[in-house]
């Protein structure tokens, strides 16, 4: 057959058409944003999550009833939804599935339209809750506690928020104002009516009440911001220091000679809430700054060197230096003293479920530079930590736990410890990480989930009352400081580092009401 001019167009034109129909099927059917989602898609998207689970999860590989638990959940899923279910509903199952993991550094993330939240700020006191705008103020002065929201009880409210959040974490205050925002997802999960309307009802805890009807947001709440009360009324000066990124000490000099010259100062505090990064430069810096004579000196051949231990779950898809990022190092790259405490470590571990993880690795004790020994050093180090200080910012917590000059301030950290593996559900195109390791300390004990408690236990959405602070920091005395040493009287004095300069600034100087 031969092709003339006619044939070779009309081939190119069904060729164009046919291309043609195929984006447009493949613009029609995307899953950025579905509506609804049939029941055997649903199902085809619970079975992989509960595959992936099954494959990559350590907190799964630790615990086989978490992973049991999720499989109920998802036959209870199934059966309740034999048609189909929407995408904001199948998110919310999604959550309080990996919420039953109860694993620190499992999310998901979505693109699905913003849900509403709640337009105002609660925050708990007591037993009570208050109300309060964006700019912190009560939203009635004669009013200030909520009871109620759409007619139903605060309490009620508040457990139903619990479904969505891990088990570990329940007792974050953070956490909790976080999940009771989420008004149409509870709403939803409570089976009530989704509106553009909330009906909030307030009291003054004796006998009057009134209602309020507000707008619902749409947007993303803001997040609570730490706030320093009346800092700038004290005579001498501490320096706050905000960090958003670790590796900016390795690859900016000047930002380390910033956080150096702070610590010349009588009280350096550092805001790590919401820190990144894997870099362990400053956790190294803190050490050797802020550790006392008889901490990680590494001055005796016998001495420990190692300060944990890790492993990650069995799979072919992994590579053995998937934990070097987080400075964890096979066995055979460790001296001699190295391998018995790494040996005597791992065979202290008790895992019941070891067959589902692989080789060990360890991350070397931080205690590489010169201590600072000088016995007439006074200066302190406040730490400000909460559940998103996460992967190294965990180390620095918990290594400065143990600090003679260190002050831990804010909530618990979450335990994030591990490397994460993540997977996209196609379906609904929701993707899901879930953490791939675990992490034990130097004496054998489980680390990843348990987190590292402060010191001075301060919910981060709360106003710090600085003067009262700094006086309560000058008089505590941790284990091993040198009682001689005295903190003179203290104010607060912003440094900027090459770090903050280039993230967005942290408000610390709003005022609050009393």
């Amino acid at each position: 057959m031969k092709f003339g001019f006619k044939e070779i167009v009309n081939t190119f034109g069904l060729c164009l058409l046919i291309s043609t129909l195929q984006l447009a099927h493949l613009t029609l059917t995307s899953t950025e944003y579905r509506v609804n989602l049939r029941h055997g898609e649903m199902r085809h998207d619970l079975h992989i999550l509960v595959d992936e689970i099954r494959q990559y999860s350590a907190f799964s590989g630790l615990d086989s009833s978490r992973l049991e638990n999720i499989e109920r959940a998802v036959d209870s899923i199934i059966y309740r939804y034999p048609i189909n279910i929407t995408s904001d509903k199948f998110k919310a199952e999604v959550i309080k599935l990996i919420a039953m993991l109860d694993d620190p550094g499992a999310n998901i993330t979505t693109h699905l339209q913003a849900s509403g939240i709640l337009p105002l700020r609660l925050r708990p006191m007591g037993d009570t809750w208050l109300a309060l705008n964006e700019d912190e103020q009560l939203l009635d002065p004669e009013h200030p506690y909520i009871t109620h929201i759409d007619g139903i009880p605060l309490s009620r409210w508040i457990d139903i928020s619990l479904r969505f959040i891990p088990r570990s974490l329940r007792l974050s205050t953070s956490q909790q104002t976080q999940w009771l925002s989420q008004l149409n997802m509870l709403r939803a999960e409570m089976g009530l009516t989704v509106t553009d309307k909330v009906r909030l009802t307030l009291t003054d805890n004796r006998d009057s009440n009134i209602q309020l009807i507000l707008a619902v947001q749409t947007d993303s709440p803001l997040k609570d911001a730490l706030i320093l009360k009346d800092p700038l009324d004290i005579e001498s000066h501490a320096a706050l220091i905000s960090i958003t990124d670790l590796t900016r000490f390795e690859t900016n000099p000047l930002a380390l000679k910033e956080l150096q010259l702070a610590f010349t100062h009588p009280l350096t505090i550092l805001d790590l809430r919401e820190v990144t990064g894997n870099s362990d430069r400053l956790l190294r810096l803190l050490v050797s700054e802020f550790a006392g004579p008889e901490q990680f000196s590494g001055s005796d051949e016998g001495d420990r060197y190692l300060m944990a231990l890790s492993q990650y779950r069995r799979s072919t898809d992994f590579k053995g230096d998937l934990l070097r990022p987080l400075n964890f190092l096979p066995f055979d790259e460790f001296n001699f003293f190295e391998q018995l405490q790494f040996s005597d470590i791992s065979h202290t571990i008790n895992n019941e479920n070891a067959a589902r993880f692989g080789h060990w690795y360890a991350r070397r004790s931080p205690a590489v530079e010169k201590l600072n020994t000088n016995e007439n050093k006074a200066h302190r180090l406040a730490l400000l930590i909460g559940p998103e200080c996460r992967q190294e910012c965990e180390w620095i917590a918990y290594v400065a736990k143990s600090l003679p000059r260190v002050t831990l301030i804010g909530e618990k950290t979450s335990g994030d410890l591990g490397k994460r593996y993540g997977f996209r559900l196609p379906q609904s195109n929701i993707e899901v990480r879930v953490t791939a390791s675990i992490a034990y300390s130097a004496k054998g004990q489980l680390l990843s989930g348990m987190g590292t408690h402060p010191d001075i236990r301060l919910p981060i959405n709360e106003t710090i009352h600085w003067q009262g602070l700094v006086t309560l920091l000058s008089h505590e005395r941790r284990p091993g400081e040198n009682n001689q040493a005295a903190v003179p009287e203290l104010s607060l004095k912003r440094v900027e580092t090459a770090d903050s300069k280039n993230s967005a600034p942290i408000d610390l100087w709003r005022q609050s009401s009393p």
